[in-house]
């Protein structure tokens, strides 16, 4: 056991010491017993009160040890071994000692373990609780004798006063001043230990609370590192190792078993994907329902149901927007029949021709296709009739070598009916004849007027114009130039 009688200036450390060892705060024993408690800090500083079964703290003057703070209970807190163990058990539940930095109520202790009360901090050092309930015989015979005890007991008490007496050192007041420092320096490391204990026990449980064990874990790591006896902080420490274990073992049990599913789902997973690759999307959402009954927490099952349904949003995207089509191309169509039926009623029939046979081919119902096919053979008989007149006409006329007024009717027949192929024809074996024609008459018209003949040349100018009427003939415009008009136009400007 400890040795309550070794002074505190043997076991304290501080300024001073390496020169002056004999400036330390002596202790002041009190108290009868195998047990003590010795007052670290604050009231009653160096204070070893010895006791054997049970102690009473507090600031009341009937405790056993008194503590003169006004934080302190009057009866703060009781030690007590009688039940074969010890223990300590604060008095007032408003206002707990702490155990090791720690509040408690009713706790264990042991030696070592240290109590604060309000400012007072205290080591224990505690014997068997049993030792004090039965003593040797020959002990109990010397209790028998009083006179003895008593005699002993005064030269005990002389020879303790003398000793503390004859050891007390004389302090110069800067030595005092020192002492005072150091023990004002311990009181507040001591502060700042049990602090930083406290707070790291603290950030532990919060964090044990918010579920970030690791975290927690760290900072109990941190507070057995300075304190390495701390009882709660070991204890945490245990059980936030033990739930970090379960958890584990929780996390591979649901890996197991989501595995297991995914293997079951594999199959149905397998359908589906070939019935959406075949287009079957009903089929495919049914055969990924039955995957989803069978692992519905597999991600490879939420992604199927996600691909099937952007393949169903793309398909009713495509069906929107074929319908949107089909709308704007009925609008266009039926702008088509509106336009033709204008221009039948402008008698402007080749026009009317080319849109119906454009609506031949848009239609997409074969009836209206056909129908508009039947409507544009219809015109076009229309047109060869309205033509066929003037092309007879201008025929005779060629074969009377009227050359440039059956050239005229067949303009007349292309203006009317450009996909007159006959016309055409028979116009691009005269077309050479006629500028033949043309350009002799003009050539005669520049000779005339070389002459001085102008009148001639003026009348062989006319007739270039009557000969090749046509716009884009080279002498037809130079005649007309000739004659300042227009190649349309005959005659006198």
């Amino acid at each position: 056991m400890t040795d309550l009688t070794a002074p505190l200036d043997e076991r304290a450390t501080g300024p001073g010491q390496a020169e002056r060892t004999e400036f330390r705060i002596r202790p002041a024993f009190s108290g009868q017993g195998q047990s003590a408690v010795e007052v670290l800090s604050g009231p009653g500083q160096g204070i070893i009160h010895r006791f054997d079964t049970h102690l009473l703290i507090g600031r009341a003057a009937r405790c056993d040890l008194v503590i003169d703070d006004a934080t302190v209970s009057r009866e703060h807190l009781l030690i007590d071994g009688r039940g074969g163990r010890w223990l300590a058990l604060s008095r007032n539940p408003k206002n707990p000692a702490l155990k090791n930095g720690v509040p408690f109520q009713t706790a264990p202790v042991g030696t070592g373990d240290t109590l604060t009360l309000g400012p007072a901090r205290l080591r224990l050092v505690l014997s068997n609780p049993q030792a004090g309930l039965a003593l040797p015989p020959r002990v109990r015979r010397l209790l028998g004798d009083r006179k003895l005890l008593i005699s002993a007991g005064i030269g005990i008490f002389i020879l303790l006063v003398l000793l503390f007496f004859l050891s007390k050192p004389a302090k110069t007041p800067q030595e005092a001043v020192v002492a005072d420092d150091w023990a004002r320096q311990r009181a507040q490391q001591d502060t700042e230990f049990m602090n930083k204990v406290s707070t790291l026990l603290i950030q532990a449980r919060r964090l044990q609370e918010e579920g970030r064990d690791d975290q927690a874990l760290a900072r109990l790591d941190a507070l057995l590192a300075i304190d390495a006896g701390n009882g709660e902080a070991q204890r945490l420490k245990a059980e936030l190792q033990t739930g970090m274990m379960q958890r584990s073992a929780e996390d591979k049990s649901r890996r197991d078993q989501a595995a297991q599913a995914l293997e079951r789902a594999k199959p149905h997973i397998q359908q589906a994907e070939r019935l959406l690759a075949a287009g079957d999307g009903a089929g495919a959402r049914a055969a990924a329902q039955d995957a989803l009954a069978q692992a519905p927490d597999a991600a490879q099952v939420r992604q199927l149901m996600e691909k099937i349904d952007a393949r169903e949003a793309s398909d009713q995207r495509q069906a929107q927007e074929k319908a949107q089509t089909a709308t704007a191309k009925r609008q266009e169509l039926n702008g088509l029949y509106d336009e033709a039926a204008a221009a039948l009623a402008d008698d402007a029939l080749y026009k009317a021709l080319l849109i119906y046979r454009r609506l031949g081919d848009a239609e997409a119902a074969e009836p209206a296709r056909a129908a508009a096919r039947k409507k544009a053979a219809e015109i076009q008989d229309a047109l060869v009739k309205r033509v066929m007149p003037d092309f007879t006409a201008g025929q005779k006329l060629y074969n009377q070598k009227k050359y440039a007024e059956a050239s005229a009717l067949w303009a007349k027949v292309l203006e009317i009916y450009p996909e007159a192929k006959e016309t055409k024809a028979r116009l691009a074996e005269l077309t050479p004849m006629l500028e033949a024609e043309a350009k002799r008459l003009y050539e005669e018209g520049l000779v005339y007027e070389g002459l001085g003949d102008r009148q001639t040349a003026r009348a062989r100018w006319n007739a270039v114009l009557e000969t090749m009427p046509l716009k884009d003939n080279a002498y037809s415009r130079r005649a007309a130039e000739k004659l300042g008009m227009s190649p349309d136009r005959k005659g006198q400007p």
